[in-house]
């Protein structure tokens, strides 16, 4: 039926991935596909990450301090559950209002946004990394605690920044 064949076309698609040169790779994540399949990531990420800030904020301080002092995900959960959830849900709403007022971006525009906000995410994962990597006790470091103050204090700059990972995955002109 047809549900097979698109998802033979989409395996097909994963699988001549691996075989790109280097032009090819860069044509290849600007393409549809790519944007298709980094636009299932963004529900999932929103979903995790607010299941882990619904349990953080409606759990006493003594047992989520208890649970981030003894494993590093649960701490990593603690510093960037809520700005994920938010660069999640600009994300979600700058696709939502591309979609709806049918915007065509240009190449231009799209590239640097998709960079900007691409960046902001690796500095968010850079918050997050010494923590995984060094456990709960000794994996603070700068990045940690301003990711940590940033979601507390700067959230919408958290909604923004994924309204601007919209436009940089938008359909170009």
């Amino acid at each position: 039926g047809p549900k097979a064949t698109e998802a033979t076309e989409a395996g097909a698609d994963i699988v001549a991935m691996v075989e790109l040169n280097p032009e090819q790779a860069r044509a290849f994540l600007f393409s549809d596909t790519f944007n298709r399949l980094e636009i299932l990531s963004i529900p999932a990420i929103a979903a995790v990450c607010g299941v882990f800030a619904a349990w953080y904020y409606t759990t006493d301080v003594a047992t989520v301090t208890a649970a981030a002092a003894e494993s590093s995900w649960t701490l990593v959960g603690t510093i960037a559950a809520t700005p994920l959830l938010l660069y999640a849900i600009g994300a979600i709403v700058g696709l939502v209002v591309i979609k709806i007022g049918k915007f065509r971006i240009n190449q231009s525009l799209k590239s640097h946004a998709f960079i900007v906000a691409s960046l902001i995410l690796a500095l968010m994962i850079a918050g997050i990394a010494p923590v995984i990597a060094l456990g709960p006790t000794s994996g603070y470091s700068m990045p940690t605690l301003l990711l940590s103050y940033a979601g507390v204090y700067a959230a919408p700059v958290f909604l923004i920044i994924g309204a601007a990972y919209s436009v940089g995955i938008a359909p170009a002109k």
